[in-house]
C-alpha cells in the first residue's frame, strides 16, 4: 500500500504536508502550492533541520553573548535588561509547544551584524496563530512584511524547535524549506511566563545577531500598522 500523505491546510497557500510514512513526496518547485516542510508526527527536529540550521541552534549560547555584548557596545542595555525574562539568555521556564489558537506577536532585533547598524530594534505587535492537527504543531504569523510560519517540534523539557521559512513583502505564499538558505527560519521556541512564550532565532538573515519573537495569547488581534516608520530610536513599524 502506498504511504499515505496527510495534508494540513494552514492556508491556500500555505499548506503543510505530513508524512504518515517513513517516505515523503517531492514537492513541485511553486511556492503558493508547496509544502514549506514535511515532517512526521513525534519527528525529532534535527532529522528535518538543514546541517546550517542545526549549527546555528547549537551555538545558541554563544550567540546570545554576543547579542548582548552588542548591545551593550551600542548603548542600548538598559533596553534589554527592562525586557526582564523575555530577553535572558538562560532558558525559559519550560519548552512545551504553546498551545493552539490566537496570539500576538513582536519581534525584536538584538545585536547587530554591523558595528554601525542599530543595535536593538522593537517592532509592534502582529497577528500569529497556532494550529495542532495529527500531532503537528504549525505556526505562522498572519501579517507584516516579514512572515514566518513553519511547524514546532519538542525537543526538550526546557525547549521546543521551529522549523520553517520567510515570506516578504506583497508574496502569498511561502518558500519550501531547503529551498533557499536565506529564507530558511529555525528558533528555541521557550515558555518564559503565563501565556507568553518567545521564539529566539540565532543569526537570522536580517543582520541580527538574535531576534526574539514574543507571542502572547489573543482574544482580539491588533490592527497592522498604517504606514511603515523607522527612527534611530530603536524602534521600527515593519516587522
Amino acid at each position: 500500500m502506498p504511504h499515505r500523505l496527510l495534508c494540513l491546510a494552514v492556508l491556500a497557500a500555505f499548506p503543510l504536508c505530513v508524512a504518515a510514512g517513513h517516505a515523503l513526496a517531492q514537492a513541485p518547485p511553486a511556492r503558493a502550492s508547496s509544502p514549506a516542510i514535511a515532517v512526521a508526527p513525534g519527528a525529532d527536529w534535527r532529522s528535518q533541520a538543514s546541517e546550517r540550521d542545526r549549527q546555528r541552534l547549537d551555538a545558541l549560547a554563544a550567540t546570545w553573548a554576543e547579542a548582548l555584548e552588542s548591545v551593550r557596545a551600542g548603548g542600548q542595555a538598559p533596553a534589554v535588561t527592562a525586557a526582564g525574562a523575555l530577553l535572558d539568555s538562560r532558558p525559559g521556564e519550560d519548552g512545551a509547544p504553546p498551545p493552539a489558537g490566537a496570539y500576538r506577536c513582536r519581534s525584536l532585533r538584538i545585536g547587530a551584524v554591523d558595528p554601525e547598524a542599530v543595535a536593538f530594534i522593537a517592532y509592534p505587535a502582529f497577528r500569529c496563530r497556532i494550529a495542532v492537527t495529527d500531532g503537528v504543531t504549525v505556526f505562522e504569523k498572519l501579517n507584516g512584511s516579514q512572515r514566518t510560519a513553519g511547524v514546532i517540534i519538542p525537543d526538550s523539557p526546557l525547549r521546543s524547535v521551529l522549523i520553517g521559512t520567510e515570506a516578504q513583502g506583497s508574496e502569498t505564499g511561502f518558500p519550501r524549506y531547503g529551498a533557499d538558505a536565506a529564507r530558511d527560519r529555525i528558533a528555541a521556541v521557550e515558555r518564559v511566563g503565563p501565556d507568553r512564550w518567545r521564539m529566539v532565532f540565532p543569526r537570522p538573515a536580517n543582520g541580527a545577531v538574535i531576534e526574539v519573537m514574543e507571542l502572547t495569547r489573543a482574544t482580539a488581534a491588533p490592527e497592522p500598522p498604517s504606514s511603515p516608520a523607522r527612527g534611530r530610536s530603536g524602534t521600527s513599524r515593519r516587522g
